[in-house]
């Protein structure tokens, strides 16, 4: 397929619909189209009778409505006004129609719009928004109709998307963000859409057909007429009224309040607005706050809106018509979908909140209420009628730009996972040698005591041996942790800094405009209880001591280390002194076992134990000293300090590579250096599969 010049979204909506439009780039902009106004315009035509052929199409949009407003009864008599016609495609023809006429109007404009290239082939590629949760058949129908309305071949994008893919491109909402879960919250004119996007894709989209700011339109038509008694209006001029003079009023009210909330001070109490009635000028008059809430929260429609929703293909959902509806209490029953106030947070990470009715200054409060969310969480799209429209024309470059993007980093990952590597290992290296040398500087002193005690008064090696044990056991009981921790927690809090640093140097080389903490959470302090698995990256990072087990049942070994040390150090000097002193060996009566060393290991060991069984006394101990100096002992157990350094070292070493334990849970942790190394390329590949998160999100179920 030839990559197109560009793309057009639209918006198509029940109340509204907008265009947009995106040239091909890396890194590309959308922009509204330069028809309506700002690329928006009312989503409704008026027809020629009987309203057939494109011959029978007067006027669309604003236009359709101005022309409507303007004309007499005599002259509505040869016409039709139609609007919200978008939700009843499936089952009426007529609806068909409208849609048709209004799409064949909008891609006249198009087309002359002055856009750098022309609509199909080599051109503009369009892309138009439908609802998550409408089925295939009113999805297709959507793109037919587009497609015989003249915009050629059309694709249908689902308008949670659209938010997702303008935000992204924004970084106003990170790849993380979308895989984890986002809450797309439309607030149109004519409907109440939800949808939760995440990795598994567009899961749950719900909503409401009939609520939407239509229906404060119409609280603000009921007020006026409230205000101005005696007014009648007919049903065909209230149509428009409702539509078109209400909204405007209830927008201005709406920006009038935002502005006095943004400056901490009261509603204006001299705001008022014009309303065009059968060519007379009425007025609304010094509304408030506290009226507009209690209207909102007993509101019942009027005859209008009445009519107009039984018309609709969807059911009202919990709407009732002749009776008082409290629509904050209805917008929080959408919202929980029947859950407890605050029941769903845990299934997203972000809620955004778009489409042209978002910006009342009740709303963001109510949904993060509802949602259980805080403000921060709660994104406000900037420029609500023209997100998904921008978001659609903006959907396929950002997607093809990610693929390309993920190839070419993909190819540099195993760079970064080296230079971490390195990184990792020459820390755990410093780990092992710091640790081993505190613990042999706590315990060594004591053990060297027992030996020169040994070496000025005498008694048996394998006393000493005995008490070293004794010794050794004590450390390990009350005093091993409390030696290897500080160096424990030390390496934990390095690891993580040296993930953090390693990942914030891969993501800004990359340009990818997420934070470190997107993937390791400021929380994260330590590696306590590592498990793989799980969606989450800081869900098997927290903070904490982290799991020590492994590192005591290396220090548990620390006695057999020393003896060892001690055997092939001291003792072997000493059979050695023996063999070659004859009035020594006569002395510790071994001349006989030294005569028979030739035997083999046996012999040998024979002579070793004999040595170290023998009770040294002052002559024998005299004897020894002749042989084997003051100096050279001291020697002797410095060297068997730095040996059993060196041995402890290699055991703390191995430990962080093959070592596993058991977690406070019973589930078996791996060991540190693999642990690290593995969290740390599943971040990466986390970062990478995010920046082709549209992929996940329409890929998913």
């Amino acid at each position: 397929m030839t990559t197109p010049f560009g793309y057009i979204g639209i918006d198509f909506g029940t109340s509204n619909s907008h265009f947009a439009f995106c040239n091909h780039s890396d890194r590309p902009i959308a922009e509204s189209v330069g028809i309506g106004k700002g690329g928006s315009m009312p989503t409704c035509v008026l027809w020629k009778k009987p309203g057939e052929t494109a011959a029978d199409l007067l006027a669309y949009g604003e236009h359709a409505q101005s022309q409507w407003i303007g004309m007499d009864d005599d002259e509505r008599v040869g016409v039709r006004f139609a609007f919200g016609f978008k939700p009843d495609l499936v089952p009426s023809a007529r609806a068909r129609k409208d849609a048709w006429g209004f799409l064949t109007a909008a891609a006249s404009d198009l087309k002359q719009a002055g856009l750098a290239g022309p609509i199909g082939p080599g051109g503009y590629h369009v892309i138009i928004g439908v609802p998550a949760e409408i089925g295939a058949e009113h999805k297709a129908i959507t793109a037919r109709l587009a497609s015989d309305a003249g915009l050629g071949e059309v694709e249908c994008v689902e308008e949670p998307l659209g938010a997702l893919a303008y935000h992204l491109s924004r970084g106003d909402l990170s790849g993380r963000d979308a895989r984890r879960g986002v809450l797309v919250v439309d607030f149109g004119g004519g409907t109440f859409d939800v949808a939760l996007a995440n990795h598994r894709g567009l899961a749950e989209p719900w909503g409401d057909p009939s609520l939407g700011g239509r229906l404060f339109d119409d609280l603000f038509l009921q007020w006026v007429l409230d205000q101005n008694p005696g007014l009648e209006v007919s049903e065909e001029e209230a149509l428009v009224v409702w539509q078109n003079e209400c909204r405007r009023v209830k927008e201005d009210f709406s920006n009038a309040w935002a502005a006095a909330a943004k400056q901490d001070k009261p509603f204006p109490d001299d705001f008022k607005r014009p309303v065009e009635v059968g060519g007379r000028k009425v007025w609304l008059r010094k509304p408030t706050v506290e009226e507009f809430r209690h209207r909102a929260s007993r509101y019942t429609p009027s005859h209008v809106v009445r009519k107009y929703i039984r018309g609709l293909d969807q059911p009202v959902g919990g709407l009732v018509l002749d009776q008082p509806t409290d629509l904050f209490a209805r917008i929080r029953d959408v919202l929980c979908r029947g859950n407890t106030l605050g029941g769903m947070k845990d299934k997203f990470t972000r809620v955004v909140l778009t489409g042209g009715s978002s910006w009342w200054p009740f709303l963001k409060e109510l949904v993060g209420d509802a949602l259980g969310v805080p403000a921060d969480k709660v994104l406000m799209s900037q420029n609500p009628q023209a997100t998904i429209g921008s978001g659609l024309a903006l959907y396929r470059t950002v997607r093809e730009g990610n693929e390309r993007r993920q190839q070419e980093i993909k190819a540099r990952v195993p760079e970064v996972l080296r230079d971490f590597n390195r990184s990792v290992s020459a820390r755990l290296d410093r780990y092992a040698a710091t640790t081993a040398d505190a613990v042999i500087q706590a315990l060594m002193p004591r053990i060297e005591r027992e030996y020169w005690g040994w070496y000025d008064h005498g008694g048996s090696l394998n006393g000493v041996e005995a008490r070293v044990k004794l010794i050794c056991q004590d450390f390990e009981k009350t005093q091993g942790e409390a030696c290897v921790r500080p160096h424990w927690v030390a390496v934990n809090a390095d690891l993580i800094r040296i993930m953090r640093e390693h990942l914030g140097t891969f993501l800004r080389a990359n340009e990818i405009p997420s934070g470190v903490e997107d993937y390791i959470p400021t929380s994260v302090t330590s590696i306590a209880d590592w498990q793989s698995g799980g969606q989450g990256t800081g869900d098997k990072l927290i903070g904490g001591l982290g799991n020590m087990a492994g590192v005591l049942t290396a220090l548990s070994a620390i006695a057999l280390v020393i003896l060892a040390v001690i055997k092939v150090k001291v003792i072997a000097s000493i059979v050695v002194a023996a063999m070659t002193v004859p009035p020594l060996a006569a002395a510790l009566g071994v001349v006989a076992l030294i005569a028979s060393i030739a035997a083999g290991a046996a012999a040998k060991q024979a002579l070793e134990d004999a040595i170290k069984k023998h009770e040294f006394n002052a002559m024998t101990g005299r004897a020894l000293r002749l042989v084997l100096w003051r100096s050279s002992f001291e020697e002797k157990l410095k060297e068997c300090r730095a040996e059993a350094s060196a041995q402890l070292r290699a055991a703390f070493r191995k430990e962080t590579i093959e070592g596993t334990s058991l977690s406070a849970t019973g589930e078996v942790t791996r060991a540190l250096e693999p642990a690290i190394l593995a969290k740390f390329e599943q971040v990466v590949g986390e970062v990478v599969t995010d920046l082709g998160v549209l992929d996940q999100v329409r890929g998913g179920a």
